[in-house]
């Protein structure tokens, strides 16, 4: 009985803190994510232009993957945000959004967002690593609907 007992003082009871200490860690993961997403690309690439806001949310190494006629295209950050400083955005412009998946294991992490916006809707993936800054998106593929 007594082997019993330290068994689950030496093995069970850490891991359920390590459990609850790595749930804390998760949710608070989903939330600097969500605000990267949000924060520094939906709003900014698409309701405000906030070039400010995304240089602080994408890694400056950041490429998004272009499929174009079976080629696929490297877009650099530096060159979306040069067309996205030359956009004019709406002041009733409607985005609506809406993060359908969102994966962290470790310091990586997907995301999955829907976006529409006036006659165009995008489904976008979104891969993050974790630095010692925060969340940064590093890359995104995405798919336009007709």
């Amino acid at each position: 009985m007594k082997k019993a007992n330290l068994l689950i003082i030496l093995f069970i009871i850490p891991a359920i803190f390590l459990a609850a200490v790595s749930a804390q860690d998760t949710e608070a993961d989903k939330a600097a994510i969500q605000e990267v997403v949000i924060g520094g690309y939906i709003q900014p690439a698409f309701v405000n232009g906030d070039i400010e806001a995304m240089t602080k949310a994408f890694h400056p190494q950041f490429n998004m993957l272009i499929l174009r006629e079976n080629i696929l295209i490297k877009y650099p950050l530096k060159e979306w945000l040069k067309n996205i400083e030359k956009r004019e955005f709406p002041s009733d412009n409607v985005v609506v959004y809406d993060i359908l998946n969102m994966d962290i294991t470790g310091n990586a992490a997907a995301v999955k967002v829907e976006i529409v916006v006036p006659d165009k809707k995008y489904t976008d993936y979104l891969s993050l690593y974790r630095f010692k800054d925060g969340w940064k998106i590093v890359s995104k593929i995405y798919f336009q609907h007709n």
